[in-house]
C-alpha cells in the first residue's frame, strides 16, 4: 500500500498500559441496513452498520423482488463469453426501445451480465473491434440477506452497474484518483477525546472492561470513510466499504470464525507479553499473480483467487510503511491463505474479487485501445447521462467499536485500520507472461447474429482449464 494511502488510513492512537491480563482494541467499523450489501447496511445519512437479519416477511419480499434469469442464461456453464461491443449495442437498443423508463426496467440477463459469476479471461479481439469476458455462469437466487448468489457454487453474479463504474474509472472524463479503494479513519477530534479518556484511566480489570469499552466508543465518535476512484453513490463503493468492514470484524473477533483454522488478531496479540501494540492495518490488495498475459497481449488470465491481505503499521514517529509486527504478519498470512474458503462463506469477499476483475477488464480495454486503432472502445458504457448507475446512499461514516479481551499478560490499547487498494493500470502494465504450459484461453466462435451478445465456449482445448 502506498505511503499516501497509509497516511489516510488512520493515525496512531495514544497507548495505555493496563493492569492485569486484558487486551483492549478500539476499532472503527462500517455498518448495514434493509438495502444491505454483504450483510452491511447504509442509511440515508451514510452511516454504515452491521445489518440485522431480515425477518421472514422481509426475506420473502426480497426474494420476490429479485428477478430471475431467462431459461437460457439459467443453464449452468463452465465457460460463458460476453462480447462487450455487443453488450453495449444490446443495452443501447433496450434504452431506445423503452425510453426514459428503460434503465429501471433492465432485463435481469443484462443487469447480471448473463449470469457470469467470475471473469477468468479477458480476450482482446482487434480484428472484430471487440473485447470478450469469459468465465463460469448460470442461474442465481437470493441468499438470506436478499442479495443474489449463483445457484451452484454460491458466488455473486457480476453486475452491469459495477462494470459501468469500472469502465468510467479506466476512461475518465476528468481527473481521478490513481487507485480504486476506500479507507476508514478516526477523526482528529475523536483521537483527542480518546487520549483524554486514557490519560484519566489508571487501572482496568475484567469487571470494568465493559464500561471502558462503552466509554471508548463514546469518546472516539464516528469514523470517516474516504473513497478513491469511484463515485460514492454507487453499489461499487458500498461493496468496497462492506468488504473492508467485514474483514475488520473478523480480524478483531467480533464475528465467529468463518472456517476451521481461522484465528483473529486478538487471539494472536493475546499471546504477547506486556508492551506497546503499534497501530496495525490490514487491507485488501491484488496478489502478485492476479493477472497474467499472453505474449501477444490479447489473452489475459485473471487468477480465480486474485486477492491477498496486506499489512503494515506506522512507527511512533508517524512514518508509514514500517514493517508490521509479527502478529500482524501472522494474521495477514493466515487470512490470505484461508481467503478462498472464507469467500465461499462471506460472499462480499467474492464480490470484491469480481470488482477487481471488472476493473482489470476495463483497464485491459483501455490499454488495447492505446495499442491499436482497430481496438474497441466503450461509448454508451462511458456515458453517465445516457447510462446512469443506480444511486444508493453514499458511505460516509461508521460508529466505533471497542473490544476488550483477556490476554496472557498486560497489554496496550491500539486502533486498527484498513481499506482496499486496487491499481489496475499497474497490474496490467506489470502482468507477467503466461507460460506455455499454463491454461490456454477458451475456444469461442461468436454467433453470426450481432444481437447475441453472449454465448457458450469450450473452456480449454487442452483440458487443463
Amino acid at each position: 500500500m502506498s505511503a499516501s494511502m497509509l497516511c489516510r488510513l488512520g493515525r496512531r492512537v495514544p497507548l495505555l498500559r493496563l493492569a492485569g491480563p486484558l487486551l483492549v482494541v478500539l476499532l472503527a467499523i462500517p455498518a448495514a441496513s434493509r438495502g444491505q450489501v454483504g450483510g452491511v447496511s447504509f442509511d440515508a445519512g451514510g452511516v454504515v452498520r452491521l445489518a440485522p437479519p431480515l425477518s421472514p416477511a422481509e426475506l420473502q419480499l426480497a426474494r420476490q423482488r429479485l428477478a430471475e434469469p431467462s431459461p437460457r442464461v439459467a443453464r449452468e456453464s463452465p465457460c460463458r463469453v460476453i462480447s462487450l461491443r455487443r453488450l453495449e449495442s444490446a443495452l443501447s437498443e433496450h434504452l431506445e426501445r423503452m425510453g426514459p423508463e428503460g434503465w429501471d426496467q433492465l432485463p435481469p440477463d443484462l443487469r447480471y451480465l448473463a449470469g457470469l459469476n467470475r471473469i477468468d479471461w479477458v480476450l482482446v479481439r482487434p480484428g472484430q473491434s471487440d473485447v470478450w469476458l469469459a468465465g463460469p455462469a448460470g442461474a442465481w437466487e437470493s441468499d438470506d440477506t436478499g442479495n443474489p448468489l449463483a445457484s451452484r457454487g454460491g458466488r455473486p453474479p457480476l453486475e452491469l452497474d459495477d462494470l459501468l463504474v469500472a469502465v468510467r474509472y479506466a476512461f475518465p472524463v476528468g481527473e481521478t484518483d490513481d487507485f480504486i479503494g476506500c479507507s476508514i479513519d478516526p477523526t482528529p477530534e475523536g483521537l483527542a477525546a480518546v487520549e483524554r479518556l486514557l490519560q484519566k484511566q489508571r487501572r482496568v480489570d475484567a469487571a470494568s472492561s465493559g464500561t471502558l469499552a462503552r466509554s471508548l466508543e463514546q469518546a472516539a465518535g464516528p469514523q470517516a470513510i474516504t473513497l478513491f476512484g469511484v463515485a460514492g453513490e454507487t453499489r461499487f463503493a458500498q461493496k468496497l466499504v462492506s468488504a473492508d468492514y467485514r474483514l475488520k470484524r473478523l480480524a478483531l473477533g467480533h464475528d465467529p470464525a468463518p472456517v476451521p483454522g481461522w484465528r483473529n488478531s486478538l487471539d494472536l496479540l493475546a499471546q504477547r507479553g506486556a508492551g506497546r501494540v503499534p497501530q496495525q492495518r490490514w487491507w485488501f490488495a491484488p496478489s502478485a499473480t492476479a493477472l497474467r498475459v499472453s505474449p501477444e497481449r490479447d489473452a489475459w488470465r485473471i487468477d480465480p483467487e486474485p486477492l491477498e491481505i496486506a499489512t503494515a503499521r506506522r512507527s511512533a514517529a508517524g512514518e508509514p510503511d514500517t514493517p508490521a509486527t509479527r502478529e500482524a504478519r501472522q494474521f495477514a498470512e493466515l487470512a490470505t491463505r484461508l481467503l478462498p474458503e472464507v469467500a465461499a462463506r462471506v460472499p462480499i469477499f467474492a464480490e470484491l474479487q469480481n470488482l477487481l476483475a471488472l476493473a482489470l477488464a476495463a483497464e485491459i480495454t483501455r490499454e488495447a485501445a492505446g495499442r491499436s486503432a482497430n481496438a474497441w472502445q466503450p461509448d454508451l458504457l462511458r456515458d453517465s447521462r445516457r447510462c446512469p448507475t443506480r444511486r444508493v446512499a453514499v458511505p460516509r461514516s461508521t460508529p466505533p467499536l471497542a473490544q476488550v479481551r483477556p490476554g496472557a499478560k498486560g497489554a496496550w490499547i491500539s486502533t486498527v485500520s484498513g481499506g482496499v487498494e486496487f491499481r489496475p493500470d499497474t497490474l496490467v502494465s506489470e502482468a507477467r507472461e503466461l507460460a506455455g504450459t499454463e491454461t490456454r484461453p477458451p475456444v469461442a466462435d461468436p454467433p453470426p447474429s450481432a444481437a447475441d451478445w453472449w454465448w457458450e465456449a469450450t473452456p480449454d482445448p487442452t483440458g487443463t482449464n
